[in-house]
């Protein structure tokens, strides 16, 4: 669900992986802990812990506050990070 530069809602079907797979449990997993990211404007996929305390800082020294500016980053331990492209795409 999103809205399109008209103010117009743009809805995409999301491909999973398949059930019986692996990356389905991982993404599965992964998006019921950040929820936010299907919300946000800018979504960084981190390697771990580090990105999730260091990039928020980082932005805001920049001056760039990560709630108001709906900035999630979801640290994926560098798994299946192809599924979370499409799913984010």
């Amino acid at each position: 669900l999103r809205l399109t530069e008209n103010r117009n809602t743009r809805i995409a079907h999301i491909q999973l992986p398949d059930t019986d797979d692996e990356a389905h449990k991982f993404v599965r997993e992964a998006v019921q802990a950040f929820p936010e990211i299907y919300f946000s404007r800018l979504v960084l996929l981190g390697e771990g812990d580090s990105e999730e305390i260091v990039l928020p800082r980082i932005l805001t020294a920049k001056g760039v506050p990560v709630d108001e500016s709906a900035v999630s980053i979801a640290p994926l331990g560098g798994r299946h990070v192809n599924h979370f492209w499409r799913l984010l795409s």
